[in-house]
């Protein structure tokens, strides 16, 4: 999911290097194939912009997961190039440089890397009996509509939007609003926040 919510801020970079520039290229072709120009209140949904993002995701997770990977990210700078040379491998984006705002990797290395991965939220309800048919149909009602709402956004906006799309969805909830995550009135400034830096990234500010 860590790695999901890393691309689909990517897919919404708006100053892309090079190397993601071509990436995001890739992307909206295959959400072109997905979901053609002109299909999308009847052949959108979510699911199918996750799976645009995929095979980048599945390549990125190793990194993202494994405790050596993770211990160089937490490290000093030595090890922690050692770790960015393994991500520019993996996102296939050599131009990739840790910034100090609105880089979701920065983040990770900042506030995510050095902690306990964060548990994943229950699948099944823990009461006895699950959900009532009623409550089933209501829950199903309501993702009905997002994704019609989702549908109609995204061919208004002329097909812009589907990296925040995915960021909004709430698969990504567990890794966007964290047990440490800084209180946030609206969802969209958790969003915010999951790609923002505070210290190692930020730029010195000039005497002047």
């Amino acid at each position: 999911m860590t790695a999901f919510m890393i691309c689909a801020h990517r897919w919404e970079d708006q100053k892309p290097s090079l190397g993601l520039a071509l990436q995001q290229a890739q992307w909206e072709i295959r959400s072109l194939i997905l979901i053609p120009a002109g299909t999308e209140p009847t052949s959108f949904t979510t699911s199918k912009l996750f799976a645009c993002l995929y095979p980048e995701t599945i390549a990125l997770a190793p990194a993202i997961a494994a405790p050596d990977w993770r211990t160089l990210a937490a490290g000093n700078d030595q090890q922690l190039a050692r770790f960015l040379i393994e991500i520019r491998r993996r996102l296939r984006d050599s131009d990739y440089e840790p910034r100090g705002e609105q880089d979701p990797i920065a983040h990770w290395i900042e506030n995510d890397c050095w902690r306990a991965p964060t548990q994943p939220s229950k699948t099944f309800p823990t009461t006895p009996g699950h959900r009532k048919p009623s409550q089933i149909h209501a829950a199903k009602l309501r993702s009905s509509e997002r994704n019609w709402r989702s549908a109609n956004w995204f061919a208004i906006k002329n097909r812009r939007g589907a990296g925040n799309a995915i960021l909004h969805h709430l698969t990504l909830h567990p890794v966007i609003v964290r047990e440490w995550s800084p209180d946030m009135q609206a969802f969209r400034g958790a969003i915010w926040n999951s790609q923002r830096t505070e210290k190692r990234f930020k730029q010195p500010q000039s005497a002047n």
